[in-house]
């Protein structure tokens, strides 16, 4: 069974933000290191926002190996202080990382659509009325040449 691998847009120059340089004065590499298996971690939700519950600072505390308390503290720091993230009274999400989830939903599905107008069928899998397409070929490539015309990869 493959496993589910999701995408996470990386800017080369995100250690730039100034929001991300003050979040680095404070709590070093370390923190820079948190925030981003933080933001590994929203994207690994579904709809890309971690439930804020009971448990969250216990999960957060075993992604980034250390005590709840510090989790919590370094959470609230990412939230208020440079408000890196947003959040409601259920769940904490990254603005970006959502605005990069719908970037790329879209261009699957416009990537799905166009291969469904390729082979004929409508974005809803239904046949399209038949049409040859420009870029299909009818026959074998080579059958041309044996019947002693010109080869289809020879022109």
């Amino acid at each position: 069974m493959p496993k589910d691998v999701y995408y996470l847009k990386h800017d080369t120059n995100a250690a730039h933000d100034p929001k991300v340089e003050a979040m680095v004065h404070r709590y070093g590499m370390a923190g820079y290191g948190r925030y981003w298996r933080l933001a590994e971690l929203l994207r690994e939700q579904e709809g890309g926002k971690l439930r804020r519950d009971k448990w969250c600072n216990a999960t957060l505390a075993q992604c980034w190996k250390c005590s709840p308390e510090k989790a919590g503290e370094f959470l609230s720091s990412l939230l208020e202080d440079f408000e890196l993230l947003s959040a409601d009274d259920d769940f904490i999400w990254s603005d970006r990382i959502l605005r990069d989830m719908a970037t790329m939903e879209k261009h699957r599905e416009d990537g799905r659509n166009g291969a469904l107008m390729r082979w004929h069928k409508s974005p809803n899998g239904q046949p399209i009325a038949n049409q040859s397409h420009p870029n299909t070929r009818r026959g074998r490539i080579g059958e041309e040449g044996k019947k002693g015309g010109a080869s289809a990869i020879s022109g």
